[in-house]
């Protein structure tokens, strides 16, 4: 849950739409997995990948919908404390947000989904 509260407040997950609340589907989370840079005396790292597709439905914009990604951290932070960071960025991009995530296996993230419409609910958006 803490993934995606994390998310749902980034700029990114609100752009575009539905008074920032674009209707979120097909959300897939993948991880935990340790990172470690190579040649680096850091500790590792635990990263998660997560994938969604942000649907637009008010059609006076050029798109239709837009699939995010966002590779999400947790390094560690001041006196031993995790912290959480995130990296997201539209798919239709050349690259990915991060390789660790282009062969990531995803596996479905309803609390994001979840979190989602609750927020629509409470503007009163229709999830039909």
């Amino acid at each position: 849950m803490v993934i995606a509260t994390f998310l749902e407040r980034q700029q990114r997950f609100r752009r575009y739409d539905d008074d920032g609340a674009p209707k979120l589907v097909k959300a897939g989370i993948a991880g935990p997995a340790e990172f470690k840079a190579m040649f680096s005396s850091k500790p590792p790292i635990t990263i998660y990948c997560v994938q969604v597709d942000l649907i637009m439905t008010n059609h006076n914009l050029w798109a239709t919908h837009d699939v995010l990604e966002a590779f999400v951290t947790f390094p560690p932070g001041e006196n031993g404390q995790q912290r959480i960071e995130g990296a997201i960025r539209s798919a239709d991009r050349l690259s990915p947000v991060s390789d660790k995530c282009s062969r990531a296996h995803f596996i479905p993230f309803p609390e994001l989904e979840q979190i989602r419409a609750r927020r629509r609910q409470a503007l009163g958006k229709a999830d039909s």
